[in-house]
């Protein structure tokens, strides 16, 4: 007797616990129904939560393959930029839960910056596994692509600052928050590119939530810049309550991306008499 394939029961239920995740945050952010420190305590803990279940999932494939296997130092890395990511929203929550108002640089964005790196060397490895490359030309494109990010951060935040010179915020700390917006553009475009030229791989879902990070990571970085940020998120208003929710949604967007890879891995596709091709395994 052929055994059923539960992925999608196990898809079904994944978007649903993701939808209750959405869900959970807007009512506690919105009414604060718990009293404090708990309400602001489980706020932030949905981020932590987010973003561990996305290096979870990638994880999860990363141990798909054997250690021989190209792919699994490809996933590994991605996972581990996905790790960085949730250290770095736990670092924020101590932060936040212990201070009165958390500073605009902490050592939360040291894990956050080096997730970057982590995620570049992902994309870099799947590109020498569809093309023949030369290391001299990675390493070029990758400054190539730093300096630029940098240079288009420092030239932003000088004009902000230009704009609103009342603005609180330092000029450093306006640099490095339009740093990330910027980044993780160059990423996700990069890797959708390639994905496009690899053919109909599911590995390009995984990235589309870096597109949703850059949306909102721009928007944070204007409305901490100008301090509309902080004020609605006293208000209750909902620019700040957008922000964060498209800023988890972007962490759920990765994890269910990696999870339909290895519910593809793991089970095969769900439809019957289908072969399970090369192209959706590569990454």
């Amino acid at each position: 007797m052929k055994k059923s394939n539960p992925s999608s029961l196990i898809m079904a239920a994944s978007l649903l616990v993701d939808g209750l995740i959405v869900g959970l945050y807007f009512v506690l952010y919105q009414y604060q129904p718990l009293p404090a420190p708990w309400n602001d305590g489980l706020l932030y803990f949905i981020f932590v939560l987010a973003a561990g279940m996305s290096a979870s999932a990638a994880t999860l494939i990363a141990f798909q393959f054997h250690k021989e296997d190209a792919p699994r130092v490809i996933w590994f890395y991605f996972s581990l930029g996905l790790w960085a990511w949730t250290a770095a929203e736990f670092t924020w929550m101590i932060y936040g839960l212990s201070m009165p108002e958390v500073p605009g640089i902490t050592l939360a964005d040291a894990f956050w910056v080096g997730a970057l790196g982590f995620f570049s060397w992902a994309f870099v490895r799947q590109y020498r596994l569809i093309f023949a490359s030369r290391r001299r030309a990675e390493r070029l494109w990758l400054l190539l692509t730093t300096f630029t990010s940098l240079i288009l951060a420092a030239l932003i935040a000088t004009l902000l600052h230009w704009l609103d010179a009342q603005s609180e915020q330092s000029w450093f700390e306006t640099a490095l928050t339009i740093f990330y917006p910027i980044t993780d553009l160059a990423i996700a475009l990069a890797a959708l590119r390639l994905s496009h030229i690899f053919g109909r791989g599911l590995w390009g879902r995984t990235w589309w939530g870096l597109l949703a990070f850059a949306v909102s990571d721009a928007l944070y970085s204007w409305l901490t810049f100008t301090g509309i940020y902080a004020n609605s998120a006293e208000a209750g208003n909902p620019l700040s309550l957008f922000v964060d929710i498209t800023y988890i949604c972007a962490y759920l967007a990765v994890g269910i991306g990696c999870l339909s890879q290895w519910l593809l891995m793991r089970y095969g596709r769900s439809r019957p008499n289908t072969t399970l091709e090369l192209e959706d395994v590569e990454l």
